[in-house]
């Protein structure tokens, strides 16, 4: 027997006004939608210029072989990178966030970057990671294990040990 809720509607129904109204509210459905899509809508893009620029970028089309083997090791790339920079965030080698959080400080840091920049970088990849999760899934290709479990780990908030 099919479902049917109280309206009538059926399971498919439901997942599409769900989809359709989280589309339309990205910031309302943040479990919902890949960040890289949720982030696409707010910015105006339409969702289907997501994977037609993931397949620009990569080049799909031109692509020897499967573009699905592209786009899997491109996802596992973007995982280990998004791991390295957490790890780098949460060790703070240069401790970024109590000598140069907002604004680059070389000359106590020895380099010149700053902590929010870190953050924006790992929010940026973060994103590409649910581009290309989306795009993948779009091309029916399989999604590399741990990928929808890295796309959640948002930025450290602040390093494991903080010290002045």
């Amino acid at each position: 027997m099919a479902f049917v809720d109280l309206w009538g509607l059926s399971r498919q129904d439901i997942r599409s006004s769900v989809v359709q109204y989280c589309l339309q509210h990205p910031a309302a459905c943040p479990e919902i939608l890949p960040l890289g899509v949720a982030s696409a809508v707010v910015l105006g893009e339409s969702v289907s210029s997501i994977t037609e620029g993931i397949a620009a970028q990569l080049d799909l089309n031109n692509c020897e072989g499967d573009p699905c083997t592209l786009l899997e090791a491109e996802i596992a790339r973007t995982m280990t990178e998004l791991a390295g920079r957490r790890t780098e965030l949460l060790e703070d080698p240069y401790r970024l966030y109590s000598l140069a959080r907002s604004a680059p400080n070389p000359d106590l840091t020895g380099i010149g970057s700053y902590w929010d920049g870190h953050i924006e970088a790992y929010e940026s990849l973060r994103a590409r990671l649910g581009n290309l999760m989306y795009a993948a899934n779009e091309l029916g290709c399989k999604i590399p294990p741990g990928a929808f479990a890295t796309l959640t780990l948002s930025a450290p908030k602040y390093p494991l040990r903080y010290s002045f």
